[in-house]
C-alpha cells in the first residue's frame, strides 16, 4: 500500500486537502467480468454479471421483452420494474465477447440492451444492480474541439447540457455492449476529455426507518413529553409560526413522487411546476411508494385547515419531483437538482431542494454523484434563486448499525448540501443515524419505537387512513430542516445559500451535552460527529436571519499537495502522517468546509483509519476501521465541517492507519 497526498484550501467555504494513489480492480469469479469507468476524475471499479443483461425502455414506457425473444437469446425474463426488464441466463459467461454476442441476440426486443454490474460480488442477489448503457456525459479537454471527438470516435450528440459549460450527452454509432464505455474510458485516459462518464443507472434508496407504534401528536414540532422523551427536544418552531409560515417559498421534494392531490398537501402543491423524471411527464404522483408523500408532509403539509397534520413551513409551495421510484442516471439526478433553479419567474424558483434519499446505507460502498449532477449542484448554488443560490438539504443516512458514515456518501457530504442527522425525543442520536465529520445539524425524527406523524397515501376509507405515525429515519429529519430553511427565506429573502448554513451553525442548540464527543473548535463552535453543530432551532434561526448581513462572495481557493509514497504499516496504531503548512492566508479567510480528496491502494480499505488534524488541533475522523468495505480509495472526496470559522494558517496533518492484520 502506498499513498500520495495533495492539499487544496477554499476560503469562506471550503478547504480541500487531497491524497492521491493507485486503484486496482475487484476480484471476480468466473461469472463476473471486471469493468471500470471514470466518474469525473475518479475511477470506479465494477463487476459485470456474466449471467444477466437488462433491457432499458424509453422514459415513461414499460419494458416489454417477449418471453420467446428472451428464450431465442438463450435467456429468460427474470423480473420487470419501472423502465427495465432483467434477462437472466442459466449458463454464465466470463468474457466480454461472449456477453456482447448475447446482447446482440436481444436487440430489438423493446429497448437498449445494457450490462448489469455490481460494486462487489457480495451485492449479487440483491437489488443493488447498476446498469451500464452506451450514453455518456462528455466535456472535452481544454482546446479539444467537440466536433473532432464526434468525428474521430463516431459519436452523436443526444443533448447539449444547458446548465454546464461544454458538457454534452453523447452516444456511439455502435449499439454493441460496452461501446460507449470503452470510448468514454479512452477519451479520459488519452487526455482528450476532462469528463467522459457513462450515464449508469442505479436504484437509490429512500431513507426511511419505519417503527410499529402510532403516535398522533407531532412531538418533533412541539415536545411536551408525549412519547416518554424529555420535553423541549423539538425544533422550537411554534413561536416562529407567529411571524413566518414559509409563504412565498417553494420546497422541492425530490423523492419517489408526491401525491399532490392529498387533502393535506393539495393547497400547497405547485402542480404548475411539478415534474416526473422517472416517467418523463409533469405528474409527480408515485405509482406505489409513499415515501415522498410522507416527506412532503413533514416539510409543508397545509396548516390551519382543521384537519390532519401541519408541516414545518405550512404555507410553502410543494414542488414534486419524482426521481427515485425508478433507477436513475447522472443526467436524471442532474435534472432534478437543476429543476426550476433558474426559473424565468422568481415566484417559480425552487428555493429549497430536499433529498431524503441516497446510496444504499450498507456500510460497504463509496458512492457519489456523477459529473452532471455535480455541475447541476454548482449551477444551483451559483445561479439559483437569481444568483443567491438554491439550498440543498440531504438526509445524512440510516446506516449507523452497519458502521456506515456520511463521508462514504458523496451526496450528503457534499459542501453544496446540508447533511442532517436524526435525534429522538430524548435528545440523543437515533440508533440508525450515521455519524460523520460532514454533518451540519440534526433534527428530531424516529427513535426507539416512536415515529413522526405525517401524511401517507390516500387509499380511500376514513380520514385517518391518510396519515401515518411511524414515519422516520433521516428521511424525516431532512424535510424538517428544509421547512425551517423556508421560514428563514421568508424572514430574509436576500440570503444566499452559504448564509443559510452559517445561520444554522450559529443558532443550533447543543443536544445530549453529556456526550463525550463534543469538542470546541478553534473558532469557538461546539461540534460533534454524532450531532453536527447541534439540533436545529427554528425560532433562533429566523430571529438571526432577520438582521443577518449577506456574506461576501467566496474567495479563491488555496492549494497545496504532497506525494507521500510510503507504505502504510499493517495492523499498526501509529500509521503514517503527511503534513502540509499553509501560510499567508488573510485573517478574514474563514473556513467553512474542508475537503480531503484521498486515493490509496489497499485490498481491504475498511482497515484504514483516516484522521485530519487542523492547525487548531481540531480532529476530523474521515474514515474508521470497520469490516468488509471493498478495495482502494480512488480520488474519493471526504468532507468535514468541524473546522467551521477557523483560519487555515498553520500545519495540517493527515494520519492514515491500517488497524487490522492480514491485508
Amino acid at each position: 500500500m502506498e499513498c500520495v497526498t495533495r492539499i487544496v484550501l477554499r476560503p469562506l467555504a471550503a478547504l480541500a486537502m487531497v491524497v492521491a494513489a493507485i486503484a486496482q480492480t475487484p476480484s471476480a469469479s468466473a461469472q463476473e467480468i471486471p469493468l471500470h469507468y471514470y466518474n469525473g476524475a475518479s475511477r470506479v471499479d465494477l463487476l459485470v454479471a456474466g449471467d444477466e443483461l437488462v433491457v432499458l425502455a424509453e422514459k415513461g414506457k414499460p419494458a416489454t421483452v417477449p418471453p420467446d425473444a428472451a428464450r431465442a437469446a438463450g435467456g429468460r425474463v427474470q423480473s420487470r420494474a419501472a423502465g427495465h426488464a432483467i434477462v437472466a441466463f442459466d449458463s454464465p459467461v466470463g468474457d466480454r465477447a461472449s456477453l456482447i454476442a448475447r446482447a446482440r441476440a436481444l436487440r430489438g426486443v423493446g429497448g437498449e440492451v445494457a450490462a448489469v454490474a455490481y460494486v462487489s460480488a457480495a451485492d449479487r442477489g440483491t437489488d443493488r444492480k447498476i446498469f451500464v448503457p452506451n450514453r455518456f456525459s462528455l466535456q472535452p479537454a481544454p482546446g479539444v474541439p467537440i466536433d473532432s471527438l464526434l468525428r474521430d470516435y463516431n459519436l452523436q450528440v443526444i443533448e447539449k447540457v444547458s446548465f454546464a459549460k461544454d458538457f454534452y450527452v453523447v452516444q456511439p454509432a455502435s449499439a454493441d455492449l460496452f461501446a460507449g464505455l470503452d470510448i468514454a474510458n479512452a477519451l479520459v485516459e488519452s487526455g482528450k476529455a476532462r469528463v467522459a462518464t457513462p450515464l449508469v443507472l442505479r436504484q437509490q434508496t429512500p431513507r426511511l426507518v419505519p417503527n410499529d407504534t402510532y403516535f398522533p401528536n407531532q412531538w418533533h414540532l412541539h415536545n411536551i413529553g408525549q412519547v416518554s422523551g424529555i420535553p423541549g427536544n423539538d425544533v422550537n418552531i411554534v413561536v416562529a409560526w407567529d411571524s413566518y409560515t414559509g409563504a412565498g417559498v417553494n420546497i422541492a421534494i425530490t423523492d419517489t413522487g408526491v401525491q399532490w392531490f392529498h387533502t393535506d398537501l393539495s393547497a400547497n402543491a405547485r402542480t404548475d411546476i411539478d415534474i416526473d423524471i422517472n416517467g418523463g411527464d409533469d405528474d409527480p404522483a408515485p405509482q406505489s411508494n409513499p415515501h415522498g408523500t410522507s416527506v412532503a408532509g413533514i416539510a409543508a403539509a397545509k396548516g390551519q385547515n382543521g384537519l390532519g397534520v401541519v408541516g414545518a413551513a405550512f404555507d410553502a409551495g410543494i414542488v414534486g419531483i419524482r426521481l427515485i421510484e425508478g433507477s436513475t442516471s447522472d443526467l436524471d439526478e442532474a435534472n432534478a437538482m437543476g429543476h426550476q433553479a433558474n426559473a424565468a419567474n422568481p415566484n417559480d424558483y425552487v428555493h429549497v431542494n430536499n433529498n431524503s434519499w441516497g446510496p444504499t446505507d450498507n456500510g460497504q460502498n463509496l458512492t457519489t454523484f456523477g459529473p452532471l449532477t455535480e455541475a447541476a449542484l454548482i449551477n444551483g448554488v451559483t445561479n439559483g434563486r437569481g444568483g443567491k443560490g438554491t439550498v440543498y438539504v440531504w438526509a445524512a443516512g440510516n446506516g449507523r448499525q452497519n458502521s456506515d458514515n456520511i463521508n462514504y456518501d458523496g451526496y450528503a457530504s457534499s459542501r453544496y448540501a446540508i447533511a442532517v442527522g436524526a435525534t429522538g425525543a430524548d435528545g440523543n442520536v437515533s440508533y440508525y443515524s450515521e455519524p460523520g465529520a460532514s454533518m451540519l445539524v440534526n433534527a428530531p425524527s424516529s427513535y426507539a419505537s416512536t415515529g413522526t406523524t405525517t401524511t401517507a397515501f390516500m387509499n380511500g376509507g376514513n380520514l385517518g387512513a391518510h396519515y401515518t405515525s411511524n414515519f422516520g429515519g433521516t428521511s424525516s429529519a431532512a424535510p424538517l430542516v428544509a421547512g425551517v430553511v423556508a421560514l428563514i427565506f421568508e424572514a430574509n429573502p436576500n440570503l444566499g445559500w452559504r448564509d443559510v448554513q452559517h445561520i444554522l451553525v450559529e443558532t443550533a442548540e447543543q443536544n445530549d451535552p453529556t456526550d463525550p464527543n463534543w469538542v470546541t473548535n478553534g473558532a469557538g463552535h461546539l461540534f460533534n460527529a454524532n450531532y453536527g453543530f447541534g439540533r436545529v432551532d427554528a425560532l433562533a434561526a429566523v430571529t438571526l436571519a432577520q438582521t443577518w448581513t449577506p456574506l461576501p462572495a467566496e474567495a479563491a481557493p488555496i492549494s497545496d499537495s504532497r506525494t507521500v509514497a510510503l507504505s502504510i504499516p499493517d495492523n499498526d496504531n501509529t500509521g503514517i502522517t503527511s503534513n502540509i503548512t499553509i501560510s499567508g492566508a488573510s485573517p478574514t479567510f474563514v473556513i467553512e468546509h474542508v475537503e480531503v480528496i484521498f486515493t490509496a491502494t489497499h485490498a481491504d480499505r475498511s482497515n484504514l483509519e483516516v484522521v485530519l488534524t487542523a492547525p487548531s488541533g481540531q480532529q476530523s475522523p474521515l474514515a474508521l476501521d470497520r469490516s468488509g468495505f471493498g478495495i482502494n480509495y480512488s480520488n474519493w472526496k471526504f468532507t468535514t465541517v468541524a473546522d467551521w470559522g477557523e483560519n487555515p494558517n498553520g500545519t495540517w496533518s493527515l494520519r492514515v492507519k491500517d488497524l487490522s492484520a492480514g491485508t
